[in-house]
């Protein structure tokens, strides 16, 4: 007689397995959105901080980036436009007083400084070329390697001479 007996339908259809899918991906999607933000949330702070400093003191009126840079000391490099619509680079200290501010046809463009790198160094590989802060001085710092060695350069900001040159050894290279 059980087999004349309708059959209850399945507690899970194809449609709720679906549903139940879409839902928990989002669910996840959201809470590492939500993790991402909590984690960035004073980075991006301390940026906002930062841009604000820069514009009271160096007259920055735009920022376009706004990057902590640590060698001898922590600071902060800005670079924006001023009211002229110049761009400028504003190097701030750890407290948000303004070490420097170059306007940027007053230096080496980061091109002219990777072109000089690559004349000096021709089988180097660049890793990365910023704005940097060294024994007081404006300066690009240039990350390469060169036989599987990675190196520093730092080049003057204003006129594009060679600063300085490290060498990393194998253990200490990232």
């Amino acid at each position: 007689m059980r087999a004349i007996e309708k059959k209850r339908p399945p507690v899970i259809t194809v449609r709720r397995a679906a549903a139940l899918i879409v839902a928990a991906i989002l669910v996840l999607i959201t809470a590492a959105l939500l993790y991402y933000r909590s984690i960035y949330k004073p980075i991006w702070q301390e940026q906002s901080v930062v841009a604000a400093e820069a514009r009271e003191t160096a007259g920055i009126t735009e920022v376009d980036q706004v990057s902590k840079y640590v060698w001898d000391s922590p600071l902060w490099i800005v670079t924006g436009r001023d009211e002229a619509g110049e761009e400028r680079f504003v190097w701030l200290n750890a407290d948000g007083q303004m070490l420097l501010s170059l306007k940027a046809t007053d230096s080496m463009s980061k091109d002219a400084v990777e072109a000089e790198f690559r004349a000096s160094r021709p089988d180097a590989e660049i890793l990365r070329i910023q704005p940097a802060y060294v024994a007081q001085t404006a300066a690009w710092e240039v990350y390469y390697k060169e036989s599987g060695k990675y190196h520093y350069a730092f080049y003057s900001f204003t006129d594009g001479s060679l600063l300085e040159n490290y060498h990393l050894t194998g253990k200490t290279a990232s």
